[in-house]
């Protein structure tokens, strides 16, 4: 072995004996590789009082990546004191802060009238304000709101260079009730060097309306009778120095409010005036005339708008520029006399050609005196009255002058009625939609009844004073909406086929005829129903063909809907009729009976008149065919 490979393996042999040899001398290192040998002053006792132990401090060199750390520290700081200096005291910057908007004006306004405004814009910041626009916008309503019609106003200011001040005179019309805000926007767009953004800096002027441009005024009793007639009058007038156009007037009225008429017309329904262009101190006047429904101290308020129209919408109020609020008191009448018709008390009524009606009519007298020679009177009137059926218990009936009257003479209570003293006197007649003589029916048939009561009260000095009231009421009569329905075999549209009498487990078809008709008044939504049973089959043939008539097969509901049918229908023009086919093959379980074919027929609709749902019914048909003349009893049962 070469002895430079001896060498080696000596080496490592020496090296593996210091490694798992437990001599400490071998261990040891040489003097230059030894670590710093370190005490520790530990006592080899517990001491209780204190114990210190001084740990050693060991210097750390200083290497690259120390050096980096504070360079880093140094740079974020000196980036940050450069950001600081630049955005808030450099001289290429721009902040809104620096931007200071002024509004000079008065803060209390009447509507309607030209408000001056001085916009001061102080520009504070080191650079031009460039391509400057001045904006302000404010709510054209009354109200105050921050939605629906706003002015705008808009005024270039070109560039407002650093430091630079611009002021601008605007002018600006209010509109709005007496005590209302109105905030007005002032914004100031504009962009900066370099710089495709726009940027904004709004500021808010706030506004008192000191009085309204348009004053209301309502003229109203503050209490009324129920149902008595009162006037309402409604008087504008405009305060505005320059003439407004397409100027509106719009009245609600409270629940049980009867509008009767109005001078002049409404525009629009029964609520709404054109009052035209109003030029300063126009006066505009509309009188209201209707009675009003209520309990004793119910009170009923009347509101009316006055305002500028909306484009999109003419008899609409776009813009109100005033409104008013009118209450008013309902007072027990002094004698009261309440009409109702079949125990119903109620304004309108609806009933049926040829029904009976029972009137009532309940008298009180409410003074705390009585009250001498007391009178009522019930005049009937209207196009469906039947004069030879009224009927009056106890009164006279004047068919003269259409008036049932009770007084001293006919009741003998009403010649000195007592301080709450009440009464009850009846009526009966029965009214028609057919026309007298002619055999043809009235448009739209009505009853009217008004009822009046009238007495004298005792005064000082032995004066009787009159005192009455009145009350009305209207009935509308129905129109009579009728069906008859039919079973057939040899007549009809169709040519049917199949054994008669009816044969168990054969087909035989039949033909059922529909026929609609209507009295006095249009119908409107008519519609007929009736279901097949199991063992019969819809054929699918209709006649006439126009005719809307369907089949459901899940419900086996045959459905006829016609829609409209004018008044008179089948009464001197033609009546409205379907025929449609059904297949019959019975049983043998239904030997010796008469199958039904069709369930009861229903018919429905409404009046466009009384505005009531109408019905018609008739019983369902089966193999009897009654109406079929060449049908011969006997036919109708099943055989084998």
């Amino acid at each position: 072995m070469p002895e430079q490979d001896e060498d080696k393996i000596n080496h490592i042999e020496e090296i593996s004996k210091k490694l798992y040899s437990r001599n400490e001398n071998l261990l040891r290192k040489k003097k230059g590789n030894e670590l710093p040998e370190m005490h520790y002053g530990i006592p080899r006792e517990w001491n209780e009082e204190k114990f210190t132990s001084t740990p050693m401090k060991i210097k750390l060199p200083h290497t690259f990546f120390k050096k980096f750390f504070f360079f880093s520290a140094a740079f974020f700081a000196v980036a940050l004191i450069f950001t600081f200096v630049k955005f808030y005291g450099g001289s290429n910057t721009i902040s809104p802060q620096n931007i200071d908007i002024t509004v000079l004006g008065n803060a209390f306004a009447a509507g309607g009238e030209e408000l001056p405004l001085q916009v001061v814009i102080e520009n504070k910041n080191n650079v031009s304000l460039q391509l400057a626009d001045l904006l302000v916008e404010y709510p054209k309503g009354s109200s105050g709101e921050t939605t629906g019609d706003f002015v705008r106003i808009r005024k270039s200011l070109g560039t407002i260079g650093a430091g630079g001040v611009a002021n601008e005179a605007i002018k600006v019309t209010l509109f709005g009730e007496q005590g209302t805000t109105k905030d007005i926007k002032v914004s100031l767009e504009y962009r900066v060097e370099s710089s495709n953004a726009i940027f904004v800096k709004d500021a808010i002027h706030t506004v008192n309306i000191s009085s309204s441009p348009i004053l209301l005024s309502i003229e109203a009793p503050q209490s009324v009778t129920s149902n008595q007639e009162m006037t309402l009058n409604v008087k504008v007038t405009s305060r505005i120095q320059q003439v407004s156009k397409g100027i509106l007037l719009k009245v609600q009225y409270p629940s049980g409010f009867k509008f009767e008429s109005a001078t002049p017309g409404p525009l629009v329904g029964e609520d709404t005036w054109d009052l035209g262009d109003l030029a300063l101190d126009a006066v505009k006047s509309i009188s209201i005339k209707g009675t009003l429904l209520g309990q004793d101290g119910e009170e009923r308020s009347f509101k009316a708008y006055v305002g500028e129209g909306d484009p999109k919408d003419l008899s609409t109020i776009g813009t109100i520029y005033n409104s008013l609020l009118q209450t008013v008191s309902i007072t027990r009448p002094f004698i009261e006399a309440r009409l109702l018709i079949n125990n119903l008390d109620q304004e309108e009524f609806a009933a049926g050609s040829g029904s009976p009606i029972s009137a009532e009519i309940h008298w009180t007298n409410n003074l705390p005196t009585r009250v001498d020679d007391m009178q009522i009177k019930a005049r009937i009137t209207g196009n469906a009255l039947n004069k030879s059926s009224i009927k009056a218990l106890s009164g006279f009936y004047n068919s003269t002058d259409d008036t049932i009257t009770w007084d001293r003479n006919t009741e003998g209570d009403l010649s000195s009625v007592d301080p709450g003293a009440t009464g009850v006197l009846t009526f009966t007649f029965t009214p028609t939609a057919l026309s007298s003589g002619s055999g043809s029916f009235v448009a739209e048939p009505t009853v009217d009844i008004g009822v009046s009561i009238s007495g004298k009260q005792p005064a000082s000095g032995n004066i009787l004073s009159e005192i009455n009231n009145s009350e009305s009421k209207k009935i509308k009569i129905n129109s009579d909406l009728q069906i008859v329905s039919k079973a057939l075999y040899y007549s009809g549209p169709f040519q049917n086929s199949g054994p008669i009498p009816p044969k168990a487990e054969q087909k035989t078809t039949y033909t059922i005829t529909w026929t609609v008709m209507n009295t006095a008044n249009s119908v409107s939504g008519a519609e007929v129903k009736a279901t097949l049973p199991f063992y019969v089959k819809y054929a699918g043939v209709v006649s006439p063909p126009g005719e809307n008539i369907s089949f459901n097969q899940t419900t086996r509901e045959v459905l006829w809907s016609l829609g409209q049918v004018a008044a008179s229908t089948g009464f001197g023009g033609d009546a409205r009729e379907v025929s449609f086919q059904v297949e019959l093959t019975p049983s043998v379980s239904q030997v010796g009976s008469a199958p039904q074919l069709l369930s009861e027929t229903v018919l429905t609709g409404v009046d466009n008149f009384t505005n009531s749902n109408l019905k018609s019914t008739r019983n369902s048909l089966n193999t009897r065919l009654s109406n079929d003349t060449t049908f011969k009893s006997g036919d109708e049962s099943v055989i084998e």
